[in-house]
């Protein structure tokens, strides 16, 4: 028989964390393009789960990288956002990455038909098939209102000294038209809010006036040209449909533009399932399940997380789920996630093997209070391929035969569970291998624990009889994602039909405690100092070998489910198999509210374990909560590791994010003990350490349970149970305890996340700032953002204005949606994008756009990023090595041959021999420091910033398989750019000639 440690090493490596699986389909050159209705309708749907505060999400995984690289981009539409960092457009249209081609600048403007702008819309629409145009403009629109300020207290142009002061001006027609519409006496607030939509028209008439391919492609229909507000403060967007002057303008001729005049579903009452809701019936409730199932396989799952409504709902109204699932603990197999189910619709049981094998026990009954109290009326016995609990004890049965005494825990389950490894081998047949015995005995133990349900328990033997509830079968598919749904247990009208059995596990009767020898509801409650006794003398009978507590008998049972619980003590556990912590403490059921994770720790002050806490001591009644930690724990002894490895990374897996949580404790340890302390003398103190962490934890972050220990109510507790000899080392309460209690309740960790950046946030320093960008894009790659969902609070505090940490030039491929490559926050960046990430203009959109970012809003960052495969670069290497030189027609053809400089440097470095391939690849990193010198030999305001050290302008590639970012640093040509003379764009030379 193999060893204990073996067993639970396979059984380890069976329950691996994976990653999330990719969850919706990436657009690419294989799909057809999509007719503008259609991609509207898209836009209009994502935009509504985004204010539904149930977004689909847009995680991807390296496969739709890579098919996002092979194949090519081929967005549904194409848009022109503001560059406002409170209004990221893939978020705002919960679009995944290939949906949406997007370009932005400050105040979604187009000022030269030549420039990035139109060019980029030109090539979206006529190169990668993009059939609808969106004008996007924004309330509380910082340029909007620069210029309608501009344009109201000088009303006669000035000659534009910066490109800022250039952009201003340009949109000064803009506010001039919305002052004639608002009329004699509007206020400049009205002005500006009038404008907003009076910009998005003179966008949309931009592009109709000056763009012969597009204009041509509205005309034939092929394309159209849509316009919309996004309000900040409800994130909705008014989508207001065509330009009204459409169809006159592609009556009339094209004009020239000023700029080439010389060069040419329902979920309960309160939106979660509630104890307000009626009951649903069993064949509803399954039919719920696959479902959910369906659109989770599917990769179209509608669950959400829960609002603050929402959350006081399910507490205020109570739990009525619509199911019990007993399924297995295996971290591959999360339940709820399976089925796409919102909080309130589940009550989940999980453990190892999805097994019963005491009728007394805390599956069974928690299923007869889902069925008896909650109102359940279906319970789903859940298996999955793969089961590491179900190969172990195949294994187990396959090697040794003959029962062995078992000498952990661990061993006892295998060994329950031989009775199923059994049948499964006299069903699979002689000849049948190890696995194929294994994979039949999933399916048999999910029947043989159904089995258990309806010989065992009477109430529930008695409500299937009824008809009142229904038991079924599933197994879930790890590979496909999919649940085989089996049905009802094939032997159960002849169970049903049969007495009931007495269970195994209950044929000695112990002794009585409490009024029905259990404690339940119709027992006081026990004072806070009785129950530590109480929890002492259990434990000293447990490790003297000579335990009182005995199986439940019926009457016991029933008492229990009639009385409810008042357990006279909540425990926070390790959730280590060594320490059952029932046994530890020779308790019968009733008496302990037992809370177990690994590392018995709290990292949530909303999560689970502190929930669970508040609800023991506030609605059972519970005086005494004891935060057991214990000798020899592993997720201790991990997280000591973790810490002496030092460095930074995000968290790969949860039991990576687990660790490095832990890590602190694990620093402090060390800062007690001092240099020279051994791992394992360090990893024993952080043991101790951690139970007073987890402690304080309570008594900061929870205000129920920090009120009722200042009142005296309540007692917080600590102790230590040592595997070696079974006794508690009780600790007493936290050394910290008077001074956390007199402090103020803080706000916990978990709970800052989600803060937005407003101008109340001061200036960061570029390096924090770079450090973010980066942080983020690990966090992106490895599948870990940390970034949620935007709710009505964060979008009322954006409004009050923005403050932007960094200012980002992208490239408009749909591939690379910043926010998301950065897991980045609303606010947190200032977004400029074209194709191309490029500048063309001194006095364009794009350097005016930041000096705005880096005067008024004072970002201290320019973060400038390329990517590979860019199409835009792609097209100017074809054109340049094939030697294009014709007059440019069009302002597609313009930007390519703006681009050629930078194909002809790439060209230059790398020799003759290099192919196409490699001149476009090198070319992209080239032309990512071009722009940035740009930047430094063209805006005077950005070069005196950078030289005095105020600002830094940094760059990056993005990999489109990888999804990782390079960083490349500041520009090799910085220096000698800042202490030369600013020279004097291209661009600028003939106005200023002319001036």
């Amino acid at each position: 028989m193999p060893s204990v440690t073996m067993v639970f090493a396979q059984l380890a490596d069976a329950f691996s964390f994976c990653t999330s699986p990719d969850v919706r389909h990436v657009r690419t050159t294989a799909d057809p393009p999509m007719a503008p209705e259609e991609s509207l309708k898209m836009l209009k749907e994502g935009n509504r789960r985004f204010v539904d505060g149930r977004p689909l999400g847009a995680r991807t995984k390296d496969a739709a990288r890579r098919q996002l690289v092979d194949q090519g981009q081929a967005p549904h539409t194409a848009i022109i956002g503001c560059a406002d960092s409170r209004a990221p457009l893939e978020t705002i249209f919960d679009a995944m990455p290939g949906d949406l081609f997007v370009l932005r600048n400050a105040g979604n403007t187009c000022t030269h038909a030549e420039g990035s702008m139109v060019g980029s819309l030109e090539f979206a629409t006529g190169k990668l098939g993009s059939r609808l145009i969106l004008v996007l403009g924004h309330t509380n629109c910082g340029a909007i209102a620069g210029a309608t300020k501009t344009y109201l207290e000088a009303k006669v142009p000035q000659k534009a000294g910066s490109a800022l002061q250039g952009l201003l001006q340009d949109l000064g027609a803009v506010a001039e038209q919305a002052v004639q519409e608002a009329g004699p006496g509007a206020s400049a607030d009205e002005v500006t809010a009038r404008a907003v939509k009076v910009n998005v028209y003179h966008t949309m008439s931009f592009l109709l006036r000056f763009s012969e391919s597009i204009r041509s492609a509205v005309r034939e229909g092929t394309v159209q040209i849509q316009g919309g507000i996004y309000n900040l403060e409800t994130g909705s967007v008014d989508f207001l449909g065509a330009l009204p002057t459409q169809t006159e303008l592609l009556d009339s001729t094209m004009a020239i533009p000023p700029s080439m005049v010389e060069a040419g579903e329902a979920r309960g009452k309160h939106g979660v399932r509630t104890g307000a809701d009626s009951a649903v019936p069993k064949d509803v409730a399954l039919k719920m399940l696959k479902a959910g199932n369906e659109r989770f396989a599917a990769g179209a799952p509608t669950a959400t997380q829960t609002s603050g409504p929402m959350r006081k709902a399910l507490v205020q109204c109570g739990q009525a789920p619509h199911s019990a699932i007993l399924g297995c603990a295996d971290s591959r197999v999360p339940v709820d996630t399976v089925f796409d189910a919102m909080p309130g619709e589940l009550f989940v049981l999980r453990n190892a093997g999805n097994t019963c094998t005491h009728a007394e026990g805390s599956m069974v009954g928690s299923l007869e209070f889902a069925t008896g109290k909650l109102g359940s009326r279906l319970i789903l016995v859940l298996g999955h391929t793969n089961c590491g609990a179900i190969a172990g004890a195949t294994k187990t049965y396959l090697e040794a035969k003959v029962p062995q005494k078992a000498g952990s825990a661990l061993q006892g389950l295998l060994q329950d569970l031989g009775a199923v490894a059994e049948q499964a081998v006299q069903e699979a047949g002689p000849g049948a291998s190890a696995d194929e015995v294994t994979a039949r005995a999933v399916k048999v133990n999910v029947y043989h624990t159904m089995s258990f349900l309806l010989r065992f328990s009477e109430s529930i033997r008695s409500a299937v009889r009824e008809g009142t509830v229904q038991i079924q079968g599933g197994i879930y598919n790890l590979e496909t994602g999919s649940v085989d749904f089996l049905g009802a247990l094939p032997t159960q009208t002849e169970l049903l039909d049969s007495t009931m059995a007495i269970p195994p596990s209950m044929v000695e009767a112990g002794e009585a405690r409490g009024k029905h020898g259990v404690r339940t509801g119709a027992d006081s409650a026990v004072p806070k100092d009785v129950a530590l006794k109480m929890l002492k003398a259990g434990n000293e009978r447990f490790a003297a070998g000579a335990p009182t507590a005995t199986q439940t008998s019926g009457p016991m049972r029933k008492a229990l489910v009639q009385c409810g619980q008042a357990p006279h003590s909540a425990i926070l556990g390790c959730a280590d198999s060594r320490v059952p912590v029932d046994t530890v403490f020779d308790a019968m059921p009733g008496e302990l509210f037992v809370l177990r994770n690994a590392g018995n720790t709290c990292t949530h002050a909303e999560g689970s374990m502190v929930g669970s806490l508040e609800f023991c001591t506030g609605k059972l009644g519970s005086r005494l909560i004891l935060v057991l930690g214990h000798t020899k724990c592993g997720a201790i002894a991990g997280a000591t590791q973790t810490f002496q490895a030092g460095g930074e990374k995000a968290p790969g897996s949860a039991l990576e994010g687990l660790l490095q949580g832990l890590s602190v404790v694990a620093k402090e340890a060390s800062e007690e003990l001092g240099p020279g302390a051994l791992q394992e003398e360090l990893a024993a103190h952080a043991t101790k350490v951690n139970v007073f962490s987890s402690m304080n934890f309570l008594l900061k972050y929870s205000e129920p349970i920090r009120e009722l220990v200042r009142k005296g109510d309540l007692d917080i507790q600590g102790g230590i149970y040592h595997l070696e000899t079974g006794r508690v080392e009780f600790l007493g309460r936290s050394p910290q305890q008077a001074e956390l209690l007199a402090a103020e309740g803080t706000l916990p960790p978990s709970m800052a996340l989600g803060t937005v950046r407003t101008t109340s946030d001061g200036p960061m320093a570029p390096q924090a700032a770079l450090k973010l960008l980066k942080v983020g894009n690990e966090r992106f790659v490895v599948g870990a953002p940390k970034a949620g969902k935007v709710h009505s609070s964060m979008r009322e505090t954006l409004a009050t204005g923005q403050a932007p940490h960094t200012a980002l030039v992208g490239c408009a491929d749909s591939r690379v949606p910043l926010e998301t490559v950065f897991d980045a926050l609303p606010g947190d960046l200032f977004v400029l994008r074209n194709a191309g990430n490029t500048c063309t203009h001194a006095e364009g959109s794009v350097l005016g756009s930041l000096e705005f970012c880096t005067g008024p809003l004072k970002t201290r960052l320019i973060f400038v990023l390329g990517h590979t495969s860019c199409g835009a670069i792609k097209g100017a290497t074809s054109a340049f090595l094939s030697g294009q030189k014709k007059k440019a027609p069009q302002a597609l053809d313009a930007l390519l041959q703006g681009l050629g400089s930078v194909v002809s440097d790439a060209q230059k470095e790398l020799g003759k021999k290099a192919t196409e391939e490699q001149v476009a690849a090198h070319a992209v990193k080239l032309n990512v420091f071009h722009t940035m010198n740009f930047m430094l030999k063209y805006s005077e305001p950005i070069r005196q910033k950078v030289r005095s050290g105020e600002l830094e302008i940094q760059g990056g590639v993005y990999d489109l398989q990888t999804g990782r970012v390079e960083f490349l640093g500041a520009s090799p040509s910085q220096a000698k750019l800042v202490a030369a003379e600013g020279a004097v764009a291209p661009s600028l030379k003939s106005k200023m000639q002319g001036a």
